[in-house]
């Protein structure tokens, strides 16, 4: 079952970005075995989603990790910026054989007495009491990359520090004709905040 706002894709984003997050931190502590577990990621992942990337990364990648400079080049840029792959449209994928080669993709969580005691004392909600941690085993859990597009963020802020607010909640009124807004961005996202703020539009 998918919840709320998220979709197919996004679980797919999730469940392949598992896999790459652990080969990202394979090869930073173990280098030497970069070759192989670039195979692994390219015949079990890369492979079950975009054929042509799968053997362009073959071509341009694995063929040349034989050379010393190259193989000493493509581990820095891991280790200074992470392993990424690039992921097409999800459509097409056969999402049977995927989920049989990646990474497992279930954790157990802890939930810390002491954020539950936060919860209760600062949020001033009504919980148990609880008297240890709690472990939540076979969670969904996973990476997931997000890019926001400056121009499109530039696009949809709409803010301003003066102008009418609600009686009730002071909260900027709707619409720009009363001279309302403070919208920023898609989801009033931090990184669009952080954009009206380098605009100097807050």
């Amino acid at each position: 079952m998918v919840f709320s706002r998220m979709n197919l894709g996004q679980i797919l984003e999730v469940i392949v970005g598992k896999s790459v997050m652990n080969c990202n931190d394979y090869i930073k502590s173990t280098p030497e075995n970069i070759e192989s577990t670039i195979t692994w990621l390219n015949e079990a992942i890369i492979k079950n989603i975009n054929p042509t990337y799968y053997q362009k990364i073959k071509n341009e990648i694995i063929n040349n990790l034989n050379d010393e400079e190259f193989k000493n080049r493509f581990i820095k840029s891991i280790t200074d910026t992470n392993l990424f792959i690039e992921a097409p449209c999800f459509a097409t994928i056969d999402i049977r054989k995927l989920i049989k080669n990646i990474a497992p993709y279930k954790e157990s969580i802890i939930i810390k007495k002491k954020l539950i005691d936060y919860m209760k004392q600062n949020l001033k909600l009504n919980l148990p009491v609880i008297t240890n941690d709690i472990i939540i085993p076979n969670v969904f859990c996973g990476p997931m990359y997000i890019q926001k597009l400056s121009k499109i963020t530039s696009k949809s802020i709409n803010a301003r520090d003066l102008g009418p607010v609600k009686s009730i909640t002071k909260q900027p009124v709707k619409g720009r004709a009363k001279s309302g807004g403070s919208k920023l961005g898609q989801m009033e996202s931090i990184e669009s905040y952080k954009m009206a703020l380098s605009y100097g539009n807050i």
